[in-house]
């Protein structure tokens, strides 16, 4: 009797995840404007929407859409490996995320050492939420070559479209002392150079 009942528990919770959860059809990412050069891809190994590459300048958008099969609530996994190709160091980033229909942002999580994220949801319109993330050691920040790694779940009903837009903030990069000299010897050089061309 105990076994029967273990099989008959096994098999409605068997039952019930499998409808519990949306299978996605389709998934669609679009970059907008030239400041993200980036691409997504869904990730079978990890099950998460990978969103990968560079950011060269600020803020940057991008929009996307996922078509389901029912409208159950699907759950979709967020990963950013951020790679940061614009001049400033960045001490804060901020993700705003929209979209046609109400959402809800949980798991947040930052991967890079030091740094820490917040969520926000909007008053009163469940369609936008704002994460903040921060270098909570106020340290060096991310500096131009490296990269901010973060992520989050995102909830929804049935097909949806989004958009995110993200906007790092921090100071311009200072450069190193290699790289002052070099401009320094090459802007002496062009000196010289027209100083010479002007003696008869």
């Amino acid at each position: 009797m105990k076994k029967l009942c273990i099989m008959a528990f096994t098999i409605a919770l068997l039952a019930w995840t499998s409808v519990s959860q949306a299978d996605i059809l389709s998934a669609s990412y679009d970059v907008n404007g030239i400041t993200l050069d980036t691409q997504a891809g869904w990730s079978a190994q990890d099950s998460q929407w990978i969103i990968s590459g560079a950011q060269t300048g600020l803020p940057a958008s991008a929009t996307g859409a996922f078509t389901t099969d029912t409208d159950t609530d699907p759950t979709i996994p967020f990963y950013y490996p951020m790679y940061n190709d614009t001049s400033l160091t960045w001490t804060g980033y901020q993700v705003l995320v929209s979209a046609s229909k109400a959402i809800t942002i949980s798991s947040p999580a930052v991967y890079t050492p030091g740094w820490s994220i917040d969520v926000l949801p909007t008053p009163g319109d469940a369609t936008k939420w704002e994460l903040d993330l921060s270098d909570a050691t106020g340290k060096a920040g991310i500096v131009p070559g490296d990269e901010l790694d973060f992520g989050y779940q995102m909830s929804f009903t049935g097909g949806i479209t989004y958009a995110v837009t993200l906007n790092p903030m921090g100071t311009v990069a200072v450069p190193e002392p290699g790289m002052l000299v070099l401009a320094l010897s090459g802007l002496l050089g062009l000196v010289a150079l027209r100083v010479a061309r002007r003696r008869p």
